[in-house]
């Protein structure tokens, strides 16, 4: 699925907080490899085979085409979307790959969540991070940088925050 407005790129995992520098160094190190390196083609290929099954998978029921409609009726396109997606999917090259890595996986642009126990605070090392950019590194926020969320406990415990976000058209 891609949106039609500017969306988010998320990278995500549940790791033990000991593992998180680990873990950040490991994320870094592939998004340089992307960036440095064309993917071969027969990954590519089989990852164009998956995406298009993904689509015709998703709609085996009348459910799965309902909801594939409404949301790209929510999102701005038409529902013949689908088509123009695997049309554009055939024609996606390692170079292309390439050239938006390089474009939009900037570790000087992200922004780093960890969600952690109130009960443990994680050292992370944030050099890990750090670019060449002379402006800035990658930013970090914790949860106590959220002081205008709504934390809600779910009746299986599981604690969820919410925070509004003007910035990008999505929910």
């Amino acid at each position: 699925y891609t949106p039609k407005h500017p969306g988010l790129f998320m990278i995500g995992g549940m790791i033990k907080p000991e593992n998180i520098n680990k873990a950040l160094a490991s994320i870094k190190k592939q998004i340089e490899h992307v960036q440095k390196h064309l993917f071969e083609v027969e990954k590519i290929e089989r990852s164009k085979i998956l995406a298009r099954a993904q689509v015709i998978f998703s709609k085996q029921t009348c459910e799965g085409t309902a909801r594939k409609w409404i949301t790209y009726e929510t999102s701005g396109t038409d529902f013949k979307h689908d088509e123009k997606y695997i049309e554009s999917i055939n024609t996606i090259t390692a170079q292309d790959i390439q050239k938006v890595a390089i474009k939009y996986l900037k570790l000087s642009a992200s922004t780093f969540v960890v969600l952690h126990p109130k009960k443990v605070k994680p050292k992370i090392d944030k050099n890990i991070l750090k670019t060449a950019t002379p402006k800035r590194g990658a930013r970090f926020k914790t949860m106590s940088h959220y002081k205008q969320s709504s934390i809600f406990t779910l009746d299986n415990g599981i604690r969820v925050a919410i925070r509004e976000n003007h910035r990008l058209p999505i929910i």
